[in-house]
């Protein structure tokens, strides 16, 4: 599944169907939003449960382009590694007095597969987020850093 912006305005979708998605200016105004610490802010459980008022109060700022962070699945090992290193525990404590290990939640560059993480949904929930955005006038701008793998993906393996 294709997300990502592209200067043809032409995707590809699951189907393999050709998608159009709205046009990007030549000096856009992108929108960079940590996808689950935004979700968790607006207190819904997944992209498909963000109303179109809280879509509209993110884009308020004149957006073009949603920038949408940490989208990826992640592997269970990056978060373990964090837990496990007393120094990083106690900066989260330092930042967070309250923190529990449920607020650790993973890099978003140690990336397992490049899939929907299942906590923001699922494939099609992000390709209808994306869909939402275009109807807006709005492109999505998703990361795509092969050298941000995590260590237990399956492209370490190879």
């Amino acid at each position: 599944l294709a997300c990502a912006c592209s200067t043809d305005n032409i995707l590809m979708s699951e189907s393999h169907e050709p998608v159009n998605h709205c046009p990007i200016p030549e000096h856009p105004t992108i929108l960079l939003l940590n996808s689950r610490p935004w979700l968790y802010d607006i207190q819904v459980a997944k992209l498909r449960d963000v109303s179109d008022d809280q879509l509209d109060a993110a884009l308020s700022v004149g957006t073009d382009v949603l920038w949408l962070q940490g989208c990826w699945q992640l592997g269970p090992y990056g978060r373990q590694h964090d837990l496990a290193d007393p120094g990083r525990c106690q900066h989260f404590r330092h930042c967070l007095p309250d923190f529990t290990e449920d607020d650790c939640i993973g890099s978003p560059y140690a990336v397992h597969e490049y899939l929907c993480n299942p906590t923001l949904g699922t494939e099609e929930d992000l390709a209808k987020f994306r869909q939402r955005l275009a109807a807006k006038g709005v492109a999505l701008m998703v990361d795509f850093v092969p050298n941000h793998m995590a260590r237990d993906s399956p492209w370490t393996e190879k």
